[in-house]
């Protein structure tokens, strides 16, 4: 699970163990772990979830050739008989 996390007081220095870097004023999205629950538990830091990529890509529109594919469409199945023979 992926979250942004950003420290709660803009001059605060929070360590990044992944990064091996301070956490910047802005925050970044990090993969969450015990180490980030402690420290939004503590209050040092604040907390967004991030759609996971899966949700993403189900809200996006599919590209025409895929819903075609999935209503059963087949460009190649109804292509004229003439320029599958010659294909072959």
């Amino acid at each position: 699970m992926r979250k942004h996390v950003k420290p709660a007081d803009a001059g605060a220095s929070i360590p990044d163990p992944v990064r091996q870097t301070d956490l910047p004023p802005e925050g970044r999205v990090v993969d969450w772990s015990v180490h980030w629950a402690r420290l939004e538990a503590r209050g040092d830091i604040k907390v967004k979830d991030v759609p996971d990529e899966d949700d993403a890509d189900a809200k996006t529109e599919k590209p025409k050739a895929a819903a075609d594919a999935e209503a059963g469409k087949n460009p190649q199945a109804d292509a004229p008989k003439a320029a599958r023979t010659a294909a072959s």
